[in-house]
């Protein structure tokens, strides 16, 4: 059971405990909601104060479960990879079989490119009522530090879904301190790369997170409108202390607000 202590600040674990008994509904919408509040009070709190045995436990559970699922999960197949199952390429000439290669590939690649673009950020993948609202979770992971969770995080690392793949990123980069999982994040923001859903959605993500190198980014981001953009920005200085003096990386982060206003 929760304590019943109640910290001057609020961080007090009979909320985060509640939103633990209530992420295990069998409700969709209600999982869902009571584990975006799970993430958005660990990155408020920057660590697990407040948040009991039982929250972790809780968003382990379902992170193990999303990884089983997935891995369990045939990917979706396009119309052009039925298409090439028309084809027995080893049974052909091997210059034709390359050729016919390389334009299933060039298919396949314009059709995900058209559809990252102009639908929905889950790209049509189905969700089931079963499945966990595993962004959040990632999310959730990565603001409480729970480097136990690294081989779990990294399953999802090439998800289907960009906000999930994304979220996976931002939890390997906070659970390793590796920038390396931030650049596919910075890569995702160049223009008509992704959704500008997802985009607008990335760039909250490395301010909660305090990015300051990926300011330039933030800026340049062409399909982002302004606004969030200077939002983001206000949000990286917030979490680094605004003061250029003693972080230099901040400078550039007020330049671009500048130019953005």
């Amino acid at each position: 059971a929760p304590s019943a202590k109640v910290n001057p600040d609020w961080r007090d674990d009979r909320t985060t405990w509640a939103l633990a008994i209530a992420a295990q509904s069998e409700d969709y919408f209600l999982r869902y909601r009571s584990v975006e509040a799970l993430a958005r009070i660990a990155m408020r709190n920057q660590g697990r104060e407040g948040f009991s045995d039982l929250s972790c436990q809780v968003l382990v559970e379902m992170l193990e479960r999303s990884s089983e699922r997935m891995l369990k999960t045939v990917s979706q197949r396009s119309g052009f990879s039925q298409q090439e199952n028309l084809f027995d390429l080893d049974s052909l000439e091997p210059e034709v079989a390359e050729k016919l290669r390389k334009v299933f590939e060039a298919r396949k690649r314009n059709e995900m490119q058209s559809r990252r673009t102009t639908m929905t950020p889950n790209l049509g993948v189905q969700l089931d009522t079963n499945d966990e609202p595993v962004e959040w979770v990632l999310k959730a992971i990565g603001a409480l530090g729970m480097r136990e969770t690294i081989p779990l995080v990294s399953n999802f690392l090439q998800h289907e879904i960009p906000l999930v793949k994304y979220a996976a990123h931002k939890a390997m980069y906070q659970l390793s301190g590796k920038e390396s999982y931030i650049t596919p994040i910075l890569n995702a923001l160049e223009y008509g790369k992704e959704h500008h859903y997802s985009q607008r959605v990335l760039i909250r993500d490395l301010g909660d997170i305090g990015f300051a190198k990926g300011a330039k980014a933030v800026a340049h981001c062409g399909m982002v409108e302004n606004s969030f953009k200077i939002l983001a920005l206000r949000q990286i200085l917030a979490q680094r202390g605004y003061d250029p003096k003693s972080d230099p990386n901040l400078t550039e982060v007020y330049t671009h607000i500048d130019s953005l206003l």
